[in-house]
């Protein structure tokens, strides 16, 4: 069950926008750009 969503951002070799979901046992970051997926 997520508890809490963001809107953040992850630096890697670029900025990559994304949403971090919060849950009890786990911190997952999703992000989206030029078709090409990070979970």
């Amino acid at each position: 069950v997520v508890e809490h969503s963001y809107s953040c951002a992850l630096e890697r070799s670029f900025l990559y926008h994304g949403r971090m979901y919060i849950s009890a046992w786990h911190i997952c970051f999703h992000s989206n750009v030029f078709s090409k997926q990070m979970k």
